[in-house]
């Protein structure tokens, strides 16, 4: 998604269990926290906001995520209320992608680049 929005745009992967507040980011290597940038020069960032798709068949998660597959179905329909309250884009990827079989709640390799490719710009 990165590549397909180019430089003039900053794609922040948040949600994922910790990853860009706690450790090292395995994809850029290095410790980062975000602040807001909202109020620079008087601009509000543009800001694309996205659903995760609904959970798969879980497996070796079944049963700490019991319940989710049920609960994850009704996710885009809560995010897209919030950022119309926001005033910010909304994309539920679940129109886009699916889950991977294996664990039934991550992005494939294809996925990944589906989403990047058809996301469209904040």
């Amino acid at each position: 998604m990165q590549n397909k929005l180019g430089n003039s745009y900053h794609v922040i992967e948040e949600g994922l269990n910790g990853r860009t507040t706690v450790w090292d980011d395995p994809v850029r290597g290095h410790h980062k926290r975000q602040g807001s940038s909202a109020g620079i020069n008087g601009k509000t960032p543009k800001i694309l906001i996205m659903a995760p798709p609904v959970l798969g068949r879980l497996t070796e998660y079944a049963e700490t995520f019991s319940g989710g597959v049920e609960k994850s179905g009704h996710l885009a329909r809560h995010y897209a209320e919030v950022t119309r309250q926001h005033g910010c884009k909304f994309l539920d990827t679940g129109a886009v992608i699916r889950v991977g079989a294996l664990a039934g709640l991550h992005f494939d390799p294809d996925a990944h680049a589906t989403l990047g490719k058809r996301s469209p710009k904040p």
